[in-house]
């Protein structure tokens, strides 16, 4: 289960890491974006 946090407008965000080439961490905040495409917006 993903755990996140709803802004003012509603907008549903959650904290996601990456994963470089070198194998550093890169935690980011990510929004989910339930439009038509399959897309995950980043911030």
């Amino acid at each position: 289960m993903i755990q996140g946090e709803f802004d003012e407008i509603g907008q549903l965000f959650f904290k996601i890491e990456l994963i470089a080439a070198t194998g550093e961490v890169l935690p980011v905040m990510a929004l989910l974006y339930t439009g038509s495409t399959e897309w995950l917006a980043i911030n």
